[in-house]
């Protein structure tokens, strides 16, 4: 029968694994990469991770932690905790800090984005842990967590406690495959769509021109953002329609004002990745008199959208 030590006192090697293993789903999550990996991973540091470094903290040592209750109860002679129940108590305590914190976090203080969601996960998982090295260092060593795995020893039977804690265990697990497979089907069934819209020079819809002076600049800002789930290049035509057509198409230059009227529209080709946004801010005059209907027409290769502009030109007297 051989023993080989996995945690023991100066070996912390599962607090070490956990931060390592969410540090490593927060860097996944920033570089796009899809994979069933990264889901697993991604389960892990959210459901399981905080919870083990908060139940390594609050109980660096040897104790029985679900002491008398209805599921598990105290068996003399047992004074170290179950492995099954640490794994039980992680679950629990990752559902219920991280709900807690982000509820917190995520109301007010934060914007809720990939970034600041695994930021959040990896402070608990790392603070935790060292806060368990502290406690775990402080412990004689006889008397500090420690985990063992035995090889082609014999196995006794499993206690009634064992059983209820691996029924749990196993219903963790089953959960982790519901989400792999929720995740991987729906990559190949999310929505595909473009934002389109315009604002004011401030970003606001009310600060929008509506009426203007003759020859004079006015300003909109132009925000597209790609929703397709791959790259995609749109075409953007911006001007006044003679009817339902242009009758000049100008390619378009960003600096400086444009002189916009019947019939003239000018056009850009933009390329964006998935997720990627492009915002310019387009400036123009038009130097007659007159209502008009300034367009803006964005094509995705499959579809058409048009934004437009009622504008009121005219004489400053």
């Amino acid at each position: 029968m051989r023993r080989i030590s996995l945690v023991a006192p100066r070996r912390p090697y599962d607090l070490i694994l956990i931060s390592a293993v969410v540090a490593l789903t927060v860097i996944l999550s920033q570089l796009k990469i899809e994979s069933p990996m990264r889901w697993l991973l991604a389960f892990f540091s959210i459901y399981f991770a905080p919870g083990y470094a908060l139940v390594s903290a609050l109980f660096p040592g040897k104790r029985l932690l679900l002491m008398g209750t209805l599921l598990l109860k105290q068996e003399v002679g047992r004074p170290e905790v179950l492995l099954l129940e640490r794994i039980v108590l992680s679950f629990l305590l990752s559902i219920a800090v991280v709900a807690i914190s982000g509820t917190i976090l995520f109301t007010g203080l934060l914007d809720l984005t990939e970034v600041s969601a695994g930021l959040e996960v990896l402070i608990i998982t790392v603070g935790a842990s060292i806060v368990a090295l502290y406690f775990r260092s402080r412990l004689a060593p006889e008397d500090q967590f420690s985990l063992t795995l035995v090889v082609a020893g014999e196995r006794a039977g499993l206690t009634a406690a064992e059983k209820v804690t691996a029924v749990l265990i196993v219903g963790s697990l089953l959960i982790v495959a519901v989400v792999v497979a929720n995740g991987l089907s729906g990559q190949g069934t999310k929505e595909s769509y473009t934002e389109f819209y315009i604002t004011g020079p401030d970003g606001k819809l009310s600060s929008l021109p509506a009426s203007i002076p003759v020859g004079e600049n006015a300003s909109v800002i132009i925000k597209i953002t790609n929703r397709m789930n791959h790259e995609n290049t749109y075409n953007l035509t911006i001007g006044i329609e003679n009817g339902t057509s242009f009758d000049e198409l100008i390619p378009l230059v960003w600096e400086g004002p444009k002189g916009v009227g019947n019939g003239t529209g000018y056009y850009s080709n933009i390329g964006l990745e998935n997720g990627e946004a492009f915002m310019h801010e387009f400036t123009f005059q038009i130097a007659s008199s007159g209502e008009y209907k300034l367009s803006f027409v964005l094509k995705d290769g499959s579809q058409e959208k048009e934004l437009w502009l009622r504008l009121e030109v005219g004489v400053v007297i």
